[in-house]
């Protein structure tokens, strides 16, 4: 038998792309980012300032990415600026897939997004994926100066990914902080401070958008329950392995105790954290939402309980689907469905620097007692409560 064996020549179907392009101005970014096809690997050589474009309006339209690419921003400044009216999309990730790293010593590289309206998202993701490996991501205060500030660093709309393994993301504290915003005023209440634009932050992703967190600085709140689709599988959408969170944090939407929502491994929250958890009056459940094996809470963590079953007569305590393997919680944790004006009396393990075991969660309840002093304030069918397994 002749075996006959003939060359092959040419590239193999969608190789990846290792090299590496360098671009200087904006139309060079925008042509290699929202192209499916290479380079894949995209190098800043020079600072971008797209706030010349146009006659100094600035950009016009979201630069969408399309296919799986790199950015490295190499040490420079991309500023993503628009006076455009109601232009907020500064980059869209449309079932696209954009890591942005910064591979400079100084570790200086940066993409700022500004506007002169009211609303600014330096990166809006639908269905699509963003990885923060290095660099800083940042949104200001905008020139336009009203009350209302929609500002978003990182905004996952529906159905997308991001992980942050590094970095730095900020948002213009002005965008948040002051008697006008409702950072100080409706932080805690169900939702309020999604209903105007009082309220800039870092990232925001709706209930089913799935986050990864690994590292980086968040200087500026996050909010991971803004809305949308319920998480539909059956693993956890939000995940916490380290970091450092310099203001408040909102964890995952109320579930009905059927599905994992968040865990937390590792990570530094300086300020308040919350989580919604299902919780039930007659029942225990198999499925915890939260599980806490890990991190460093130096302010008050309150698991706050929805209720599965709707029937809380006569009844003395309840089940929350949530799980304390280990942390270190240095003030409060609270698993009360008191309203933002009341504050719990008694709890247990809230008294300083206490070390988590591994416990399911049972609350006792007892008598309401408000903040203020006077009981007629709290509504009638919230209690304190403590939690009694410690």
């Amino acid at each position: 038998m002749l075996l006959t064996m003939v060359p092959i020549t040419g590239v193999t179907a969608n190789a990846a792309d290792t090299s590496w392009t360098t671009v200087n101005t904006y139309d060079q970014l925008k042509a290699a980012l929202s192209n499916q096809n290479p380079p894949d690997n995209i190098k800043l050589g020079s600072d971008i300032d797209t706030g010349t474009l146009t006659s100094g309006m600035g950009i016009i339209e979201p630069l969408e990415v399309k296919g799986r690419k790199q950015l490295d921003l190499n040490g420079h400044t991309l500023r993503m600026y628009s006076a455009k009216t109601a232009m907020s999309d500064m980059i869209m990730i449309r079932r696209g897939d954009l890591t942005v790293l910064d591979s400079s010593s100084g570790q200086k590289g940066t993409i700022l997004g500004s506007t002169y309206n009211d609303s600014c998202y330096l990166f809006n993701i639908q269905y699509g994926k963003l990885t923060l490996n290095s660099g800083t991501l940042k949104v200001d205060a905008g020139s336009l100066k009203t009350e209302t500030k929609w500002r978003r660093v990182i905004y996952c709309y529906v159905g997308g990914t991001v992980t942050i393994n590094g970095g730095t993301l900020h948002v213009a504290p002005e965008t948040y902080e002051g008697e006008n915003n409702a950072y100080g005023q409706y932080f805690e209440e169900e939702y309020r401070d999604l209903l105007n634009g009082h309220c800039g932050y870092t990232l925001m992703a709706a209930n089913s958008c799935k986050v990864t967190i690994t590292g980086g600085t968040f200087q500026g709140p996050v909010r991971l329950d803004a809305g949308g689709s319920d998480w539909k599988e059956n693993e956890p959408r939000i995940q916490i392995n380290g970091g450092t969170f310099e203001k408040k944090v909102m964890l995952n939407g109320p579930g009905d105790g059927t599905k994992p929502l968040t865990v937390i491994n590792d990570g530094t929250f300086l300020d308040y954290v919350q989580a919604w958890v299902a919780a039930s009056f007659e029942n225990s459940f198999s499925t915890s939402e939260v599980v806490i094996n890990g991190g460093e809470f130096h302010k008050k963590f309150w698991m706050r309980p929805t209720f599965v079953d709707k029937n809380d007569k006569d009844l003395t305590g309840y089940h929350v689907a949530a799980k304390l393997n280990g942390g270190t919680i240095h003030e409060t944790l609270s698993v009360d469905p008191v309203d933002a004006f009341c504050t719990t009396r008694r709890l247990r393990p809230a008294t300083r620097k206490s070390q988590l075991g591994n416990r399911p969660i049972f609350v006792s309840a007892f008598a309401p007692w408000c903040a203020h002093g006077y009981r007629s304030e709290c509504p009638k069918r919230f209690f304190s409560s403590f939690i009694t397994t410690f």
